[in-house]
């Protein structure tokens, strides 16, 4: 896993900085270090997903107060599998048996079969 930090020049305000499963990071506290990162890169103009099902957190109202601050900054928050499949874009691309094996998702089969059914002619 990495990640790039917000001050790093390669990020600059106008390019979108998502989610992906080679940059997909784990946070062990929500409400600061998943938070902090992603608010400040919406500071900065950018596009800021967090998986909000990556990260712990030490208590349900830590939690609940870190994503009213993440929303009200303009974060996107969802969860890890819904931002995947978000990244995938098509279940008809070649990645999307492996990405939903990955994921071990229970009807990532029925989905496989269907795309491999209609996906390809």
């Amino acid at each position: 896993m990495s990640t790039v930090s917000v001050e790093s020049p390669a990020i600059q305000p106008g390019r979108t900085c998502r989610s992906a499963p080679d940059r997909t990071s784990s946070r062990i506290s929500l409400e600061v270090c998943a938070a902090f990162p992603a608010i400040t890169a919406v500071s900065k103009g950018l596009d800021a997903y967090v998986a909000v099902d990556a990260s712990g957190t030490f208590s349900e109202t830590k939690r609940q107060a870190g994503l009213l601050r993440m929303l009200q900054a303009g974060v996107i928050v969802s969860d890890y599998a819904t931002l995947m499949v978000e990244i995938l874009k098509d279940n008809a691309r070649p990645e999307a048996a492996v990405v939903y094996d990955a994921m071990d998702m229970p009807w990532a089969k029925l989905v496989g079969q269907i795309a491999q059914a209609y996906g390809r002619k």
